[in-house]
């Protein structure tokens, strides 16, 4: 131990230098660019395949490949995991596009027990938060560490939220108020 671990005038968060500062706000920009880009992928997915009344009943009736989809959707995360050091840029993209596709097939079933719009409503304000946090690092160059950019994200998720919420309540209002009359 040196004397520095017992000094008390020591900061106590770690210093980062700028050459690493400047490296971790372009790859936070990348990682929510490649998030709305999988939720966008997914959603669409989760959409062509609830709309199709004999996809659902492929998958549906057909245990061997309902199981088959999960199992290769948990087999991608965990090849993704171990190995995302060592597979190549290209091979990684791939792999995750091919589990966002996944997830799609998997979450058309969601689609079929709850309403199409609500579920909806949640896919693009999920990838509207991701979108928007990646294009306001991208126009601002500001570093998307920290608790401010999450709070950013957040602002993002609620604005975009009362844009499609919004309508939808005073449908609401309308229909109790025509109820009541």
């Amino acid at each position: 131990m040196s004397p520095q671990d017992f000094n008390p005038t020591a900061p106590s968060v770690p210093v980062v230098d700028a050459a690493a500062a400047g490296r971790v706000a372009p790859f936070l920009r990348a990682v929510y660019g490649w998030m709305f880009i999988g939720l966008g992928i997914t959603a669409v997915t989760a959409f062509v395949v609830a709309s199709s009344p004999a996809m659902v009943t492929t998958i549906a009736t057909n245990r061997v490949l309902f199981w088959a989809l999960i199992i290769a959707q948990l087999g991608l995360v965990v090849v993704l995991s171990a190995r995302v050091q060592k597979l190549s840029p290209a091979v990684a993209s791939l792999l995750f596009l091919l589990y966002s596709g996944l997830t799609g097939v998997t979450f058309a079933f969601i689609l079929l027990a709850y309403t199409g719009q609500s579920v909806a409503q949640v896919f693009v304000v999920s990838a509207g938060m991701f979108g928007g946090l990646a294009l306001f690092g991208t126009v601002t160059k500001r570093d998307l560490t920290g608790l401010g950019q999450f709070a950013m994200m957040g602002l993002f998720g609620v604005v975009i939220a009362a844009c499609f919420f919004q309508p939808g309540l005073k449908y609401y209002r309308q229909q109790r108020a025509a109820e009541n009359d």
